[in-house]
C-alpha cells in the first residue's frame, strides 16, 4: 500500500522533502528558542512542542500549499487551512503526548525527542496534506466539491 502511495505521480514527494528540510531547520531553531524561553515551566518539552507545532502548522501549510503541491488540484485556501487545523488536532495531541512521555517522563534528551516526534509528524502530515487538506485527490472529494470549487477538477 505505501509503495503504491509513494509511486503515485500525483504525490510530489521530492518537493515535500525539500520544503520539509526547510521547515525542519526553522522548526529546530523555533523549538530550541521556545524550550529555552520556558525555562521554569513544568513539562517544558511538551509545552514547547505544542506551541512549536501550532506556529509551524501555519507556516508549513502556506509553504506546502504554494510549493510542494503547487501542481495539484487544490481546495480554496481558507477551507484548506480549516481542514488542516481540524486534522492536525489529532497529530498535535498525539505528538505532544509523545514528547511528554519521551522527555518529561522518560528523560530522553529534548533534541532526541524532537527529532523522533518530527519524524512521526512528517509522515502523518504528508499523508494528510496530499490526500485531504490541500489537494483534492480522492474521487469522492473531487465529485463532491467539483461544482462548488472548479479549481479542484482535473
Amino acid at each position: 500500500m505505501l509503495t503504491t502511495f509513494f509511486k503515485n505521480k500525483r504525490v510530489p514527494l521530492k518537493r515535500y522533502m525539500l520544503s520539509g528540510s526547510l521547515v525542519f531547520l526553522l522548526g529546530l531553531l523555533q523549538y530550541r528558542y521556545l524550550y529555552l524561553l520556558l525555562k521554569k515551566m513544568p513539562m517544558r518539552t511538551g509545552t514547547a512542542w505544542g506551541l512549536h507545532f501550532i506556529i509551524t502548522t501555519v507556516r508549513s501549510h502556506a509553504l506546502h500549499r504554494g510549493f510542494t503541491f503547487r501542481d495539484q488540484p487544490q481546495l480554496p485556501y481558507l477551507e484548506s487551512l480549516i481542514r488542516t487545523f481540524g486534522s492536525y488536532a489529532f497529530i498535535l495531541v498525539a505528538s505532544t503526548l509523545m514528547m511528554i512521555l519521551l522527555c518529561d517522563v522518560g528523560r530522553f534528551y529534548p533534541l532526541t525527542g524532537w527529532i523522533l516526534d518530527t519524524g512521526f509528524c512528517a509522515v502523518c502530515n504528508f499523508v494528510i496534506m496530499s490526500r485531504w487538506t490541500i489537494c483534492c485527490t480522492k474521487k469522492d472529494d473531487l465529485n463532491e466539491i467539483d461544482s462548488a470549487h472548479p479549481d479542484c477538477s482535473d
